[in-house]
């Protein structure tokens, strides 16, 4: 009883009623204009013909395609409307103007504090592999993310063992804390690491902490922004859930960073629920790997954290304090990169096709 009651006051399934009440009253309304209009059958052909044309002639990927094409053809009354609302992939004028103030602004001071390799870590990269010199390239000028050297590199196969790494990279912080998820659900794991952060953030260290408000829709109380302030973080949360339709709904932040004092930096696929380091087993045991860089290029990582974070609350920021301080010894070749919701090109599918055909 006490989970139903849980379900059923919670911000999920409040936003899922409110949305299907309007997802209803908007069927309702296009029927009823159907029954009323003697003409409309020509106004819908022609929609479908318009709408099958963007599509065919959209750089989208097949299975988007084709899913569209079978909805507008299937139920043209529905599919045209969902399609109008749901199918523009295209970013919202918003974010477009806060991503040309960003880089405006920041993007050029940003590359020019820390200045990029010169040409000799190119050189020895195309010594290394032509193909790989090309590779790295492609990404430069697509993302603006250099190649580094003096950097380590850690490879974490499981979740638990990256935590137990991120456990203890962060009891070191002595400046800052940039973390960046998807899912954030209040268990072991989060717990652990909480509390961890409340301890740092008491002895002065800066935490910032930027979620996505869909992944914790489920799985946080309301008001969890407030709680999280109340412990001495900065809080920022990535497109917020509002109870309304809304075409940018599925524009969603799935990146998972966390930077210690600009030297320290892990990516990978782990979220902060118990499932990615097993403590609770939904689907068999969970594999998702995660890197931890330690040098300079962590720089790329802490570009990407502020880019989505200065976005996000537009604080100003001393881009300065941010610079890793310390080298390490090359590991080889580093290139951390993030893609861009304002292009259509698929960066990290098409890099990934491109070591496939030079294996």
């Amino acid at each position: 009883m006490k989970k139903f009651l849980k379900v059923i006051t919670g911000r999920l399934f409040f936003f899922s009623l409110l949305v299907a009440a309007q997802i209803g009253v908007f069927i309702w309304v296009i029927s009823n204009f159907v029954v009323a209009t003697s003409y409309y059958l020509p106004i819908v052909y022609f929609l479908v013909f318009v709408s099958v044309a963007i599509l065919i002639g959209s750089d989208d990927h097949p299975v988007f395609v084709i899913s569209w094409l079978v909805l507008i053809f299937a139920a043209p009354i529905i599919g045209l409307p969902f399609y109008i609302i749901f199918g523009n992939k295209r970013s919202s004028s918003k974010l477009r103007r806060q991503m040309a103030k960003y880089q405006e602004h920041y993007e050029k001071e940003m590359r020019s504090i820390l200045p990029e390799p010169n040409t000799q870590t190119r050189h020895k990269l195309f010594q290394e592999s032509s193909n790989f010199a090309r590779q790295s390239d492609y990404i430069r000028n697509l993302t603006g993310a250099p190649v580094w050297e003096e950097t380590a590199v850690e490879y974490f196969p499981l979740g638990e063992d990256a935590f137990a790494k991120i456990l203890e990279e962060v009891e070191k912080a002595e400046r800052f804390i940039l973390f960046e998820t998807f899912i954030i659900a209040e268990w072991e794991m989060w717990d652990t690491m909480i509390t961890l952060l409340k301890k740092k953030a008491d002895q002065g260290v800066t935490v910032r902490l930027l979620y996505d408000d869909l992944g914790g829709i489920r799985t946080l109380p309301k008001n969890y922004e407030q709680t999280l302030t109340k412990m001495g973080f900065k809080v920022g949360i990535f497109n917020r859930i509002r109870p309304h339709l809304d075409a940018k709904l599925n524009y969603r932040d799935h990146r998972k960073i966390l930077i210690v004092d600009g030297n320290v930096g892990f990516t990978g696929g782990i979220n902060f629920a118990d499932e990615y380091i097993n403590r609770t087993i939904k689907f068999g045991h969970w594999k998702d790997t995660a890197v931890m860089l330690q040098g300079r290029g962590v720089w790329n990582l802490t570009l990407m954290f502020l880019q989505q974070w200065i976005i996000t609350t537009d604080e100003d920021l001393d881009l300065t304090t941010f610079i890793p301080t310390v080298s390490y010894p090359s590991d080889g070749f580093v290139q951390p990169f993030g893609d861009s919701p304002l292009d259509r090109e698929n960066i990290s599918e098409n890099a990934y096709i491109q070591m496939i055909n030079h294996a």
